[in-house]
């Protein structure tokens, strides 16, 4: 979410309004402004911030920084609300600003205001051209809008959309990959996530995913653990892709590298439940009941969502000893 609902802070580091407009060369006096505000906005101090970007506004008329800059002051201030209301303002002043409605949007999305961002995204979207990389853009990120909104059969709709104008991009497919997964949508989900993976070999998070649907769709799970060990040699210090790695050995009954990896990740992040779990599954594969059931009631304790407990506690009445956890 980050990549692309942060687009208005590019624009602020860059200095470049979206949708291809050409910016005026600012002046010095500005360049100096822009620099001194994103610094003081570094440094915590919000109201000299606030005052250079506004400058920066002022000088630069043609550009959009100065304005975004003052909102994203707002947004480090965890006042959202200031935020779209001046950039609300400031698209009134000037309502042919499509990077105005955008950044409205991605404020909206960080904010959790997602009918708001829905709205100014597909209002954007009414104006540009529908079969245009922009509008793959926008149905991305209402897509992911919807998404986040707990809402995956919009979400799938738009996602679509974007995936058909931006047939290459990784981070639309993942999406779409994502979104099939926890629908239950398994085995289209993983061709999604191959496509993901071909359209961005070096993708860690692409690997990841893509080994762990593969591995719990019962899928070739050779081919699972290739994934997986790809994305531990770009990703080496990421626990969540440890963990795919440990589960995939899991599953294919080399207890000993699994039971390795998912102690080492137990230790470092014990408030995760799913790392307790895996461990678990793994010690029980190996024979060691009674530290398997540790690791269960370890699990329990976390709050692991609805789906991993049911598991953990079928486990739990598979190795005899029921479930005494409240």
């Amino acid at each position: 979410m980050g990549l692309f609902f942060g687009v208005a802070f590019i624009v602020l580091v860059t200095g470049y309004p979206l949708w291809g407009q050409q910016a005026a060369t600012p002046p010095n006096p500005a360049n100096e402004l822009f620099h001194l505000g994103m610094i003081r906005l570094r440094e915590g101090k919000f109201k000299e911030a606030e005052e250079a970007l506004r400058k920066v506004a002022e000088l630069e008329p043609a550009s959009s920084r100065g304005v975004l800059g003052v909102a994203e002051v707002y947004m480090a201030q965890n006042r959202a609300d200031d935020a779209v209301q001046f950039l609300q303002g400031e698209l009134k002043k000037n309502p042919a600003r499509l990077e105005y409605r955008l950044s409205i949007g991605n404020l909206a999305v960080r904010a959790a205001k997602y009918e708001l961002a829905i709205q100014e995204f597909l209002a954007v979207l009414m104006r540009i051209d529908k079969y245009s990389p922009m509008a793959g853009d926008l149905y991305f990120r209402i897509g992911e809008t919807y998404r986040l909104s707990s809402k995956p059969d919009l979400s799938v709709i738009f996602l679509r959309q974007a995936k058909e104008l931006l047939p290459r991009n990784a981070m639309v497919l993942g999406t779409l990959a994502l979104v099939l997964d926890r629908s239950g949508q398994k085995e289209e989900a993983a061709r999604e996530y191959k496509s993901a993976l071909d359209a961005n070999l070096n993708s860690a998070e692409a690997l990841n995913d893509l080994a762990f649907v593969v591995c719990e769709n019962g899928g070739n799970l050779d081919a699972a653990l290739r994934y997986a060990q790809r994305a531990r040699e770009l990703e080496p210090d990421s626990q969540a892709v440890a963990d795919t790695l440990a589960w995939v050995y899991a599953k294919k009954n080399m207890t000993e590298p699994a039971i390795s990896i998912l102690r080492e990740i137990v230790q470092k992040s014990p408030e995760r439940s799913t790392y307790h779990y895996h461990l678990a599954v793994a010690l029980e594969e190996k024979g060691d009941r009674s530290a398997a059931i540790e690791e269960l009631r370890a699990a329990m304790k976390y709050n692991p969502r609805k789906n991993e407990e049911l598991r953990i506690k079928e486990l739990l009445l598979k190795i005899g000893k029921p479930d005494q956890h409240p």
